[in-house]
C-alpha cells in the first residue's frame, strides 16, 4: 500500500530547527487521511518499513479537522491525476485572460495564507464555474493553478519563473513550466481590442461591478469578492476607481453602504502591492479621488441628526484612516487633510512659514549709538556724597529734641490740651466724651 493511493486531508512535516534536532538524524510528521479505515490500513502496512534507509515508526496522533475535499486524490486512469502526458505535466497558460488573472490572484493568496485559505474558498465557491480549477485538477486550468502555487512558493513571480522541468517531490511526475505567453494572447487580439482590454471594463463587467456595489455590506466575504474583481481587472483601474468614487459621493446613500464601500477602497489599496500587472495604479488613482470621497463622507456626517449614529460613523471612518497611517499608504499630511475634510475642520496648511517675525520688523538698535570715549555715568565725585552725619542737635532746637514741640502746626493739631482718656478720632458718644 502507498499513501499516494489514499485520499489525503493534510500533511505537516516537523522540520528540524535546532542543531540538537538536526544531530538526531531523524524527522517526524503528521498525515491526516480522509477516512479512518484508510489510516488503519496505512499504519499496519507501513509501520517499521524503511524509507530512504530509515525505519519508519508510525503511531496515532490527535484527531484533526478535515476539509470538505482531500488535498490530493490518486487517479488510476491518469498518472498523477494531472496530465495526459504520461509522467509529465505540461503546463499551459489559460487562453482566457480573465481566467488567468483570477487563478493568479487565487494562487498568490494560497501561497501566502496556506491551504486553509484554499479550503475556505472551495467550501464557499462549490458549484461556481469560475472556480472549477480548484476541483478539477486534471483540467488545463487546474494544472496551471497547481504549478502557479508551487512556483510562487519557490520565490518566482507572476512575470518571471524558472522554465526548466522539475519534480515537486522525489519520484513524482515531471512538471514542464510554460515558456512564454500563449500565441493567442499575443497575436489573435487586434491593437484596438488590446487597448480596450487595458483601459476599460466591458459592459458585462461594469454591470457586474455595479451590482456588487449595490449589494455590498461590511461582510468580509462580500468585500473580498469585490476586491478580487477589482485587482484582477487592474488594467481598467481608472474605470473601477471612477465607478467606486461615483457610488460614494451620493448624499442619499445609506451610511452602511458608504462604510462598506470605504472598506472596499481600503482592501483594494492594501492589495495594490500584489504581484498583479498594473495593480499599483490603484494607489495613485485613489489619491486623486479621496478628497472628493471624504468631502462627501463629511457632508453625510453633518446631515445626521442622531448623536449615536453620527459617533458610530465617525468611529468607523477614523479607524480606516488610522489603519492607512499604519500601512503608510499616503503621507501623514494627506491623511490629516482627509480627516479634516471629514470632520469639517479647517484644513492644515502645508509649508506655512514658521520663521516670520509675528511682531513686525525688528528694531535696529534699541539703545542708539554708542558714545565713543565718554563715560556713560559722567565723572566720579571726589567729595563725600553723603556729607557729615546729622545729629540730634541739628534736627531739634536745644531742649526740644524728640518731644514734638518744635514741629509746625497743621490742621490736624489741636490748640487745646487733650483730655485724658479722650480720643478725638472716634465719634463722640457716651463712651467717648471729654470730661470737664
Amino acid at each position: 500500500v502507498s499513501l499516494a493511493l489514499l485520499p489525503i486531508a493534510s500533511v505537516k512535516i516537523m522540520w528540524p530547527r535546532t542543531d540538537e534536532e538536526k544531530q538526531r538524524k531523524r524527522n517526524c510528521g503528521f498525515i491526516n487521511l480522509m477516512e479512518r479505515k484508510d489510516a488503519e490500513v496505512a499504519k499496519e502496512a507501513l509501520s517499521m518499513k524503511e524509507l530512504f534507509g530509515i525505519e519508519m515508526r508510525i503511531g496515532w496522533g490527535k484527531a484533526l479537522p478535515k476539509p470538505p475535499v482531500p488535498i490530493y486524490v490518486h487517479d488510476a486512469n491518469d498518472k498523477g491525476g494531472l496530465s495526459r502526458g504520461g509522467d509529465r505535466a505540461v503546463v499551459k497558460m489559460p487562453k482566457d485572460a480573465d481566467t488567468r488573472a483570477l487563478i493568479d490572484v487565487m494562487a498568490e493568496y494560497v501561497a501566502k495564507e496556506g491551504h486553509s485559505f484554499e479550503r475556505a474558498v472551495m467550501e464557499r465557491e462549490r458549484g461556481n464555474p469560475l472556480f472549477e480549477f480548484l476541483f478539477d485538477a486534471s483540467s488545463g486550468e487546474g494544472v496551471y493553478y497547481k504549478w502557479r502555487v508551487f512556483s510562487l512558493c519557490q520565490s518566482d513571480t507572476l512575470v518571471e519563473w524558472r522554465q526548466s522541468p522539475f519534480q515537486m517531490f522525489a519520484g513524482g511526475i515531471t512538471w514542464v513550466p510554460p515558456t512564454d505567453e500563449p500565441a493567442s494572447d499575443r497575436r489573435s487580439r487586434s491593437p484596438s481590442r488590446d487597448r480596450h482590454k487595458r483601459d476599460a471594463l466591458t459592459e458585462e463587467e461594469r454591470d457586474a461591478f455595479e451590482m456588487m456595489l449595490r449589494k455590498l455590506t461590511a461582510e468580509r466575504d462580500l468585500v473580498g469578492d469585490a476586491m478580487v474583481f477589482a485587482i484582477s481587472r487592474a488594467e481598467a483601474a481608472k474605470e473601477v476607481v471612477e465607478t467606486l468614487t461615483e457610488s460614494m459621493t451620493i448624499l442619499e446613500t445609506p451610511i452602511p453602504s458608504k462604510i462598506a464601500r470605504l472598506y472596499l477602497v481600503s482592501d483594494i489599496l492594501h492589495n495594490s502591492s500584489a504581484a498583479v500587472a498594473k495593480a499599483s495604479l490603484y494607489r495613485g488613482l485613489f489619491e486623486n479621488c479621496l478628497v472628493e470621497i471624504f468631502q462627501a463622507l463629511g457632508d453625510k456626517l453633518a446631515s445626521i441628526d442622531g448623536r449615536i449614529t453620527a459617533e458610530g460613523m465617525k468611529d468607523k471612518v477614523l479607524r480606516v484612516l488610522r489603519v492607512w497611517e499604519v500601512w503608510s499608504l499616503y503621507p501623514q499630511a494627506f491623511t490629516a487633510k482627509l480627516e479634516s475634510l471629514f470632520l469639517g475642520k479647517p484644513i492644515p496648511v502645508e509649508g506655512a512659514a514658521k520663521d516670520e517675525d509675528l511682531d513686525g520688523a525688528p528694531l535696529e538698535d534699541v539703545d542708539g549709538e554708542a558714545i565713543d570715549g565718554e563715560e556713560l555715568d559722567g565723572e566720579p565725585l571726589d567729595d563725600d556724597v553723603d556729607g557729615e552725619p546729622i545729629g540730634d542737635d541739628d534736627m531739634f532746637p536745644e531742649g526740644q529734641a524728640g518731644d514734638g514741640a518744635g514741629k509746625p502746626k497743621t490742621k490736624w493739631d489741636d490748640d487745646e490740651e487733650e483730655e485724658e482718656g479722650f480720643n478725638p478720632n472716634l465719634p463722640v458718644s457716651k463712651w467717648n466724651k471729654p470730661t470737664k
